[in-house]
């Protein structure tokens, strides 16, 4: 992957997880976003059970739904993470998209883990 990629991405992932600011509840919110990329992004493996199929469909449909339940709670974890949920939902696109998830999962399992 070019180094552009990896720099924009990173970039981006820098500006979406600095919104929080500190506050304890974004970070929560932060968290639950993060922890939906991390999900949708897990590297397929070939004995991998069923659920974890299910779970990466399901993290996917969550970060990507454009209409009903599951697309209002999308945008409402952003609003709550003080975050722009198109923004999220276009990182997320381009980490799937663009073959840098594995750079992008250490990023924020880095974060997640922080402190």
């Amino acid at each position: 992957m070019s180094s552009k990629i990896t720099v924009d991405l990173n970039e981006t992932l820098e500006s979406i997880s600095d919104a929080p600011s500190g506050d304890p509840h974004k970070l929560l919110f932060m968290a639950v976003i993060f922890q939906a990329m991390l999900d949708a992004t897990k590297p397929e493996t070939d004995n991998e059970s069923a659920e974890a199929i299910l779970e990466r469909g399901r993290s996917r449909s969550w970060l990507f739904a454009q209409v009903g339940v599951t697309a209002t709670d999308f945008v409402t974890i952003c609003d709550l993470a003080g975050v722009d949920f198109n923004q999220v939902r276009h990182f997320a696109n381009q980490v799937i998209n663009t073959g840098e998830s594995t750079f992008i999962r250490r990023k924020i399992n880095a974060i997640l883990n922080h402190g």
